[in-house]
């Protein structure tokens, strides 16, 4: 209690130089005009030291100025980092609210150790955190990687009593340096201290397991939301598609049953969900599948573009179609990935893939080519791309090129209806 007297006794007295600080400055900006050198020559008062201007100190921020700041994603680092020591050194800050705010907004803009200095800063005044205010600070110790100084803040605001908000930050945390274990600790605490998750908790969990490459913890997580009667939505049965490509081999029937349930639950599913179940199906090389859920992309886009496969819906087809030793329709997507108005280009895996596709065909022109389109679309090519233009030079006899499909033939891709059932419609397309 002393301390905390002393420390708002000095914010007090900050905020009064403020003031002051104010009035000195006009006055100074006043007096430097009234002593300028006259056209005879400089006055004896001009040499004062207070009458020369001062161009080195930054400029002085108001709290919305400093909040503005935060929220420009193009504010430069230095600006930001500015802002942040004006309003710790000058205390600027003073309701809880706005030490929660800025908090947070630094721990999205990444500035996660700027936040943590807010805190200090907040506990240094004598504003005692509450949850919310350890959630916001566990959450930039998550930000930054630093999972120690996290759970030391978790175990200092859980000093008295821990609740929902403390668990789901630690969960976050956890999910930011991918550490599964740690996570299934936390929610093995929140059972003994009778403390019921929710289901943002229970996807946070979920994404931290499937991040981990751990499909066995994540199946876990899911039985035990159904023991206590937790139903998943879209997020977390797409976190549970995109969990089955670490099952060894990946498990392509599972990805299909999730997407069958959520049919039946009528929940609908997304361009992520079903962008997931395509990536499943790529590594498991089952490129049936991968085409139907292409396909009903383009059914469910209804004049929305946002429903478009992705480049990452494509690279998943590309995979699947190698993988089953489809070069030609391989070939045949890359061509049309290029063609689509997509947020980005082809990425270095697709690429990679594509000049295995030309190697395999034996077409070293079009490896070359391949090459050069790398670099001017910004992917430098790496060691892995030479070896294959090594391999491709150095073979005897290449093999004899297929005919290519032209670029606007038709994709043999089943046709599907909305509603009908994945599985049966990818079986009865490898049956014909």
């Amino acid at each position: 209690a002393p301390r905390q007297g002393r420390a708002r006794g000095e914010v007090r007295g900050w905020r009064l130089c403020r003031s002051l600080l104010a009035w000195a400055t006009a006055a100074s900006g006043i007096a430097s005009l009234l002593l300028q050198p006259s056209a005879h020559g400089r006055t004896a008062s001009s040499r004062l030291s207070f009458a020369q201007p001062v161009a080195s100190k930054p400029k002085l921020l108001t709290v919305k100025e400093a909040m503005s700041r935060f929220k420009n994603s193009k504010s430069p680092r230095e600006g930001v980092q500015e802002a942040v020591r004006q309003l710790v050194d000058r205390h600027l800050l003073e309701e809880r609210k706005d030490y929660r705010n800025t908090m947070k907004l630094l721990a999205m803009r990444g500035f996660w150790e700027e936040s943590l200095a807010v805190f200090s800063e907040m506990k240094w005044i004598g504003v005692l955190p509450e949850g919310r205010d350890f959630f916001a600070a566990i959450q930039a110790a998550g930000k930054g990687k630093n999972l120690d100084l996290a759970f030391r803040l978790f175990e200092e605001g859980g000093a008295q009593a821990k609740d929902l908000w403390l668990y789901s930050a630690a969960v976050q945390a956890c999910k930011d340096s991918s550490a599964w274990e740690k996570a299934l600790q936390v929610m093995a605490e929140m059972e003994v201290h009778n403390v019921v998750p929710d289901l943002v908790f229970y996807n946070n969990i979920l994404t931290t397991c499937e991040k981990s490459c751990q499909v066995g913890a994540a199946r876990k997580i899911e039985a035990e939301m159904d023991r206590w009667g937790m139903a998943p939505d879209m997020i977390s049965y797409s976190t549970l598609i995109s969990a089955c490509r670490w099952d060894d081999p990946p498990d392509w029937e599972k990805a299909l049953s999730y997407l069958k349930k959520m049919d039946k639950l009528k929940i609908g599913n997304d361009h992520k969900t079903i962008t997931a179940a395509m990536s499943v199906m790529g590594s498991a090389g089952r490129w049936v599948e991968a085409l139907v859920l292409q396909q009903q992309l383009y059914e469910k886009r209804e004049g929305k573009q946002d429903m478009s496969p992705s480049p990452r819906a494509f690279g998943a087809s590309i995979k699947a179609c190698t993988a089953a030793g489809r070069w030609d329709l391989a070939l045949l997507f890359f061509e049309k990935l290029k063609k689509v108005s997509c947020t980005r280009p082809p990425d270095r895996g697709v690429y990679n893939i594509i000049l295995e596709a030309h190697a395999a065909k034996g077409d070293k022109v079009r490896a070359l080519e391949l090459i050069e389109e790398m670099r001017l679309s910004g992917v430098e090519p790496r060691d892995r791309n030479f070896e294959v233009l090594e391999r491709l030079v150095e073979r005897p006899q290449p093999a004899p090129a297929e005919a290519p499909l032209e670029e606007d033939a038709d994709v043999p891709v089943p046709e599907v209806d909305a509603g009908a059932d994945v599985g049966a419609a990818a079986a009865s397309a490898v049956s014909g």
